[in-house]
């Protein structure tokens, strides 16, 4: 089980996901739940989430790796970078599939992803459906979420830039600050199927390029921080607030 999400900021992307992996028998029945990273970060400037089987994942990365070595997507248009990834990821996708519909059982043959890399020295932030079609994200729609936590994260996302950034891209503050939140909100309501610790990566800009990171658990520790602060303000919101006590004049001095 799984929640990524993703959000395009001015200048930057911020990614986030969960920690829990399930594991399961062959038959598909869950034995146990364990603490894994979800985001992986390519060639140092490509940040990589999929909701779906690790070993497709690890593919996935393969190919991002093989086609920033070859230069398949290095310096090409956006669609071209786009369509190239995406054939890539249906290859393996198409074959899992075959391979599912022989055996009667397609349920682990599916996936979403998400990817965010500088195109064009732009910071581009595409999600792969389980077709694995590209879809980009814009300023209309600046922020996505996949796997099963989708239903939890999409809500509190939309609130989040329906009151901070209605009508832009947030600042990369500000994204980092709603991913956070969400994570948090998410792993604390979820129903056992997402949970922490959360793992945040950001695509910014280190001088005439882009780079990608991962937040230290420090990092982390100072947004959760801030969070919880929100939530305090937020808890105060609309209680009445005490009188103040009249004060006794002093009798003047005779």
């Amino acid at each position: 089980m799984t929640l990524i999400t993703g959000i395009l900021c001015d200048n930057s992307i911020v990614m986030a996901a969960d920690s829990a992996a399930t594991f399961a028998t062959t038959t598909g029945s869950p034995t146990i739940k364990q603490s894994v990273k979800k985001l992986e970060i390519v060639d140092n400037q490509i940040i990589m989430g999929v909701s779906g089987q690790v070993g497709t994942a690890q593919l996935f990365q393969d190919d991002l790796q093989n086609l920033v070595s070859s230069r398949k997507i290095i310096n090409k248009p956006i669609a071209q970078t786009m369509s190239t990834i995406g054939d890539h990821f249906r290859n393996h996708v198409e074959k899992s599939l075959k391979l599912a519909a022989s055996l009667g059982d397609a349920r682990g043959a599916y996936c979403s992803t998400l990817v965010a890399m500088p195109i064009s020295n732009k910071p581009t932030l595409i999600e792969f459906d389980q077709l694995c079609q590209p879809e980009r994200k814009t300023d209309q729609i600046p922020f996505v979420s996949i796997g099963s936590g989708q239903y939890l994260a999409d809500p509190f996302l939309a609130l989040l830039r329906r009151v901070f950034w209605p009508k832009e891209r947030p600042s990369f503050a500000q994204g980092l600050f709603a991913t956070v939140w969400t994570l948090e909100h998410c792993t604390t309501v979820s129903p056992a199927f997402v949970a922490a610790p959360i793992q945040i990566a950001v695509l910014e800009k280190s001088g005439d390029t882009y780079k990608a990171r991962e937040l230290s658990d420090e990092e982390l520790e100072e947004h959760k921080e801030a969070c919880s602060d929100a939530e305090d303000y937020l808890s105060e919101y609309g209680k009445p607030k005490a009188e103040p006590i009249p004060q006794v004049p002093k009798p003047a001095s005779e």
